[in-house]
C-alpha cells in the first residue's frame, strides 16, 4: 500500500466515521424531540382536565434509541481505533515483505553458476525475514568464497545483525591468506560484542575454496560442522573458535582440508537438525549424514534434493520453529584443455 494509497484510505475512514456520529446524533435528536412533543401534549391535556395517555411507550423508545445510538458510538470509536492499527499492521506487513525480498536479493541464486564450482541451496526463514544467510562469490582467478551463518532469535532483529555480518563478509579481502581470515575473525566478534544486544550472537562458518590447490580453508565460529561427501564417505569439518559476539576477545584458526574435483561441501543451519516431527524427535546429523551416503557420486543438486526429501519426510506435518537454509558446493572438474588437430 503507497502512501498515497494511506492517505486515501484515512480519508475514506475519517469521512465514514463522521457520518455514523452524525447519524447516531440524529437519532438521539430526533427521540428527544419526539419525547418533548409528548411530554408537551400531556401537558396541555392537563390543563383542560382530560385524562393524558400513557408514556411510557414513548420514554421506552427514547430509551432504546439513545442506547442503539450511544452503542453506534461506541463501535464506530471502535472502528476506528481498530482501523488505525490494522493499517499499521499493513504497513509493517509491507515492510517486512519489502525485507524479505531485499534479504532474498541478497543472496545468490539457489544454484548459481561460478567457474570452479557448482550450488545448490534452500532458505526458508521461519518468519517473514529471517536470521540465517548463505553466500558465495568469486575471490579471484582460482578462488571462490563462501559463508552460511546464523544468528540467535529470528524475525528482523536477526536479520538486521545478519546483515551487517553479510556486508563485513563481503566488503573484506580476508580471504587472501589464513592471517588475514583470522584477523578479520577476531575484528568481527568485536564488531558484533560492541554493537548488538547483550543475547544476540551469530555461528558462522566460512571459507574459500582454491582450485588450483584442491583445498578447502575454512573457519568455523561455533557454527554447526561442516560436512564433505568424498566417494561416499562424510567428512566432519569441526568448529575452529567460538560463536561471534559472545565474548570480548575470542581467537580463531583458519583449517585446511583438501578439496578435489567431484568433492560435496554441506554447510547448513541448525534449522535442519534440531528440526522435531510431531513426536519432538529432532532430524539430527546422523539422518543428514545418511542422506549424503545415498548420493555416493551425486552433483550439489542431487544432494541438495536428497537432504531436503528426507527432512521433509521427517517433519510430516511439523513445521520447522527455526530458519531452515542449507548450502551445497560441489567441486567442478578442472576444465580439459582444447586439443587442435594438426593440418
Amino acid at each position: 500500500m503507497t502512501a498515497e494509497a494511506n492517505k486515501t484510505t484515512n480519508r475514506w475512514l475519517k469521512w465514514v466515521l463522521s457520518l455514523g456520529a452524525l447519524l447516531a446524533l440524529l437519532v438521539v435528536a430526533n427521540s428527544t424531540y419526539q419525547y418533548l412533543r409528548f411530554t408537551e401534549f400531556q401537558d396541555r391535556l392537563r390543563s383542560r382536565g382530560r385524562n393524558t395517555p400513557s408514556s411510557t411507550p414513548i420514554e421506552t423508545n427514547l430509551v432504546v434509541n439513545a442506547s442503539a445510538a450511544f452503542a453506534l458510538l461506541g463501535s464506530l470509536l471502535v472502528i476506528g481505533a481498530r482501523s488505525r492499527y490494522h493499517l499499521r499492521a499493513k504497513r509493517w506487513e509491507q515492510q517486512l515483505a519489502l525485507g524479505r525480498a531485499v534479504q532474498n536479493r541478497l543472496m545468490p541464486s539457489a544454484d548459481s553458476k561460478l567457474k570452479h564450482v557448482k550450488i545448490a541451496a534452500e532458505f526458508v526463514p521461519a518468519l517473514e525475514v529471517g536470521g540465517d544467510l548463505y553466500d558465495v562469490f568469486s575471490a579471484g582467478e582460482h578462488r571462490v568464497a563462501f559463508a552460511l551463518g546464523d544468528v540467535s532469535g529470528k524475525g528482523l532483529p536477526a536479520a538486521l545483525v545478519m546483515g551487517m555480518i553479510q556486508g563485513a563478509v563481503r566488503s573484506n579481502a580476508w580471504y587472501r591468506d589464513a592471517a588475514s581470515h583470522e584477523e578479520f575473525a577476531e575484528r568481527l566478534n568485536e564488531l558484533l560484542y560492541g554493537r548488538t544486544a547483550e543475547a544476540k550472537f551469530a555461528s558462522l562458518f566460512w571459507g574459500v575454496y582454491d582450485s588450483k590447490q584442491s583445498q578447502l580453508r575454512y573457519v568455523s565460529a561455533g557454527h554447526c560442522p561442516g560436512l564433505v561427501l568424498r566417494r561416499g564417505e562424510v567428512v566432519r569439518l569441526d568448529s575452529s573458535g567460538p560463536v561471534l559476539g559472545l565474548l570480548e576477545r575470542s581467537t580463531y584458526q583458519q583449517v585446511a582440508v583438501n578439496f578435489e574435483p567431484g568433492d560435496v561441501l554441506v554447510l547448513y543451519s541448525d534449522g535442519i537438525v534440531e528440526g522435531a516431527n510431531a513426536m519432538g524427535e529432532e532430524f539430527g546429523e546422523d539422518r543428514l549424514c545418511a542422506a549424503m551416503q545415498r548420493c555416493r557420486w551425486g552433483s550439489a543438486e542431487t544432494v541438495r534434493g536428497a537432504i531436503l526429501h528426507d527432512f521433509r519426510a521427517f517433519l510430516g506435518h511439523a513445521t520447522p520453529d527455526d530458519d531452515v537454509t542449507l548450502l551445497v558446493l560441489e567441486a567442478a572438474p578442472a576444465a580439459q584443455p582444447r586439443l587442435i588437430a594438426a593440418a
